[in-house]
């Protein structure tokens, strides 16, 4: 927006050339474990209302870990924060420092850079979660972002981008630019 900076998640970590030490975090996390096998038996019970809501507890868990964990990141492993003792209210509206953005929400509209944190942190093998083709991960109910500690960090929204970002962008990521268009799909005009 106009008056408005453009920012981009690199902006909330500590440039190496400082010297300075700095912390960035990844992490896949999933509620949905069982999940699918639970929807299939009230489905077939004709009660589509118990599956909805089977999801919909699933998808408010796998946030709520995903909550705990950054805390327990704020507060112990990195320490911070670690007198912080926020109310639930506090939390959910991001009163604490530092932030987590997930792969696909508007910070970082590319879903397939979820492949990149797959891939360091192992997670097929250590958390038994996968990704589908389209970068989806199964099973449902699951979480993967990062965390940044940074004091000045806060959400943000990628704005719309023009054709000549797009080419960058698709360049340094070794696209061509119709598989970076569908990539990036509503911040393309």
């Amino acid at each position: 927006g106009v008056g408005r900076p453009n920012l981009c998640l690199a902006d909330f970590i500590v440039p190496a050339e400082t010297g300075l030490t700095d912390w960035i975090g990844l992490f896949v996390l999933s509620t949905g474990f069982g999940l699918e096998e639970l929807q299939a038996h009230y489905k077939a019970q004709q009660d589509e209302y118990r599956a909805l809501l089977a999801q919909s507890l699933a998808d408010r868990l796998a946030e709520a870990f995903a909550e705990a964990l950054h805390q327990r990141v704020r507060k112990d492993l990195w320490g911070y924060s670690p007198e912080e003792n926020l109310t639930p209210e506090e939390c959910i509206k991001g009163n604490y420092q530092g932030i987590r953005p997930a792969f696909g929400y508007p910070a970082c509209p590319d879903h397939f850079d979820k492949q990149l944190v797959f891939s360091l942190l192992d997670a097929e093998k250590h958390c038994g979660i996968h990704l589908t083709e389209s970068a989806m991960m199964v099973p449902s109910a699951s979480v993967c972002g990062m965390y940044f500690s940074h004091p000045a960090s806060y959400y943000f929204g990628v704005g719309r981008i023009g054709e000549d970002q797009l080419a960058d962008w698709a360049q340094r990521k070794g696209l061509d630019i119709e598989t970076a268009q569908k990539r990036l799909g509503p911040i393309f005009l």
